[in-house]
């Protein structure tokens, strides 16, 4: 089982409506540098040199299964330019950061095991 990361125009990736049609998802692909389309209409983002990974388009939504933080934060830059969001399964919001803004950022507090050894950060 995969953790999936939609950009989605409606309010929760799973409903159904408000779609961002196949044509307008390629078109805009076709024009970015760091998008390339290959067989099957996949698209492929390159968020650095030499990377490459898989987003799908499916019934409205757009799709990729346990992407790094660097994909997300190239989805969240795609979801913007569409007018669209990111979400995750749970329905959770990522900005461009690739930090859940539903959430505050993490904590730059040392952690347990550092505070109880005597390490920081």
């Amino acid at each position: 089982m995969g953790y999936d990361v939609h950009i989605t125009r409606r309010d929760f990736w799973a409903d159904e409506g408000n779609d961002i049609p196949k044509a307008e998802w390629l078109a805009f692909a076709q024009k970015q540098p760091n998008l390339r389309i290959s067989e099957n209409d996949k698209v492929w983002l390159s968020p650095a040199k030499g990377e490459d990974w898989p987003l799908w388009w499916f019934q409205g939504t757009i799709d990729t299964k346990n992407p790094p933080d660097a994909v997300i934060a190239g989805m969240a830059r795609i979801a913007q330019a569409l007018n669209a969001t990111l979400q995750g399964d749970d329905g959770e919001h990522y900005d461009t950061n690739a930090i859940r803004s539903d959430q505050p950022p993490p904590s730059r507090k040392p952690g347990f095991l550092s505070r109880l050894f005597g390490r920081s950060k």
